[in-house]
């Protein structure tokens, strides 16, 4: 005998009253749950419906039952009017969805560093803001961590929840039995168990389905999955939910979704049943990422590895290394804390993101400054001068506004320069010696002074430099142009120098205010005009063998037994 139900339906906790409502509920892990109700309405109903909108909460419940079949919020309402044998009629056409809905409705942009950071962590962070929300965890994954960097870009908060569920290959469970944005991460089992009787056997199909397999699935994973549709349509039957147990001919299954019907009084249910591996959710990704380029500023550098602050980041926990890209993989250039870089990812796994370039700012002074003069001076001096202006400013790692018009001025006229120490190294080893000879001028800007100086003796032995690029690219401050061969141009805040490395034994190095050429071989001047030595106090040269000098058919040769001068007309000014 069939058993007829009650059912009251309520908007903002009102009830309205259909005649002969069809009520239709569809329930599936995954997903929000959808509700849908046509029926003509009642008179005395017809004003509360009038002022119904998408803010509206909804609520279905049946006769005798605790709990609400259904509680969400309205998507869409309709009403049409009809007339039928002189009288007229308002017919109801609704839609709604459970409160998770809430958690799909707006776009976010932000990203998440913390390594460390445990599901749990990243879901509070995310439902904060949604009044009355909440959630339940399945106790196996409590204790789970993200272990990964992770972006949510054009993504709703329910669409990235849902991604980091796929990570441990587990559905969202709405909610829609109480108000708020509520749901379960993972599945919770229910322990209670119903079992199918025989004489409900014959309602129950078995069908096959083909599920495709990520790349992340585990071994146990089987491609295809059995699972049974089941017809029910007894009202002692419960209403079931996402998660229920099910025996069937001794298998233990779960409701994986579930289609409600409510018509002429009657209910049936229409629930597939799976086996706990039917859940499986393969890894989403965010197709949004690919070939973008998120803005941030260096936090610390390592080898050629860098910490990057966001512009999004959700905190500032900052933990994830980013590689750096540079033109090719022997140019070691890293920028320096405070500065502003890309982080470009180029597909949808945001592990592959990488720094793609150091990005210089302008000064927000010299944006001003060229504006104003844009705007005040109407002339062409005044436009060229704006220019100039903007050339001469640059700025700092810090935000600090850096004037480089001395420096300009110093490269423009040379003759301002200042106080330079200059040495030639000329290095040959032979028998393990090594000999080196070298030589100080002082240039103050003046005419040269000609005359000789005396030697005062041989310089002491520099040290050999460290031009291991390894080396080199674990310091910070340093920067590294390195070809395969070897050849280094190196730019070394850590002890102020510059140094162009052809190999270990030739190179050319400044350091402060003194320059060094070193070779193992011959170092070799030519000019085709004038080559000019000059020095403000003493110009030395010394050689271990000799030292020779010739101009045409006159020269001078010094040699540790003696000195020779050749020459046509020889004269000693005493």
């Amino acid at each position: 005998m069939t058993e007829y139900i009650n059912v009251k339906i309520m908007l903002n906790s009102q009830e309205i009253f259909l005649i002969n409502p069809i009520i239709n509920i569809q329930k599936n892990a995954g997903d929000h749950t959808k509700l849908k109700i046509q029926g003509v309405v009642r008179e005395n109903s017809y004003r509360q419906l009038i002022i119904a909108d998408t803010r509206t909460d909804v609520q279905v419940q049946l006769s005798g039952q605790p709990e609400n079949l259904f509680w969400g919020i309205v998507t869409h309402i309709d009403i049409q009017v009809s007339v039928s044998e002189g009288k007229q009629y308002q017919e109801l056409y609704l839609e709604a969805r459970s409160f998770s809905s809430l958690l799909d409705k707006n776009k976010q942009y932000r990203s998440f560093q913390k390594q460390n950071a445990s599901y749990k962590e990243i879901i509070e962070f995310i439902i904060k803001d949604y009044q009355g929300s909440n959630y339940i965890i399945n106790p196996e994954l409590t204790e789970k961590f993200l272990n990964r960097f992770t972006v949510q870009y054009n993504e709703t908060d329910w669409e990235f929840l849902k991604r980091i569920a796929s990570f441990l290959h587990v559905p969202l469970v709405a909610s829609h039995n109480t108000k708020g944005a509520k749901f379960t991460f993972g599945v919770i089992w229910k322990t209670k168990v119903f079992e199918i009787s025989k004489e409900d056997e014959c309602q129950v199909e078995i069908i096959h389905s083909s599920i495709n397999k990520s790349e992340t699935a585990e071994d146990d994973y089987q491609g295809e999955q059995q699972y049974f549709k089941w017809k029910v349509d007894s009202t002692e039957t419960p209403v079931f939910e996402v998660g229920d147990c099910v025996l069937y001919k001794g298998i233990r299954c779960y409701v994986k979704k579930a289609d409600v019907a409510i018509q002429n009084h009657i209910i049936t249910q229409v629930c597939y049943l799976y086996g706990k591996k039917g859940f499986y959710a393969p890894e989403e990704r965010n197709k949004f990422i690919t070939g973008l380029s998120l803005p941030g500023s260096v936090k610390e550098v390592k080898n050629n590895q860098i910490k990057v602050s966001l512009d999004i980041d959700a905190s500032n926990e900052n933990e994830c290394w980013f590689l750096y890209s540079t033109f090719y993989s022997t140019f070691y250039c890293m920028p320096e804390n405070g500065d502003r870089v890309n982080l470009y990812f180029p597909d949808n796994i945001e592990n592959h993101a990488f720094v793609l370039n150091s990005v210089r700012t302008v000064p927000q002074k010299a944006v001003n400054e060229s504006a104003s003069q844009k705007t005040d001076d109407t002339s062409g001096d005044a436009g060229k001068q704006a220019g100039t202006n903007s050339v001469k400013q640059m700025q700092g790692t810090e935000g600090t506004e850096i004037d480089i018009s001395p420096i300009l001025e110093m490269l423009a006229n040379p003759q301002n320069g200042k106080l330079i120490n200059a040495s030639v190294t000329y290095k040959e080893n032979i028998d393990g010696a090594s000999i080196q000879q070298q030589g100080q001028a002082e240039n103050h800007g003046g005419n040269a002074q000609r005359g000789m100086g005396g030697t005062s003796g041989r310089a002491a032995k520099s040290a050999q430099p460290n031009y291991d690029f390894e080396t080199l690219a674990a310091n910070e401050n340093t920067k590294v142009l390195c070809t395969k061969g070897g050849k280094m141009v190196i730019l070394d805040d850590s002890n102020g120098s510059v140094s162009i490395v052809c190999n270990d034994g030739t190179f050319i190095g400044l350091a402060g205010s003194n320059i060094t050429i070193t070779s193992n071989n011959k170092i070799t001047f030519y000019a085709a005009e004038d080559i000019n030595l000059s020095a403000g106090k003493t110009l030395n040269i010394s050689a271990k063998e000799k030292i020779q000098i010739n101009c045409d058919q006159c020269g001078l040769e010094i040699v540790p037994e003696k000195i020779g001068i050749q020459g046509t007309d020889i004269k000693i000014n005493e």
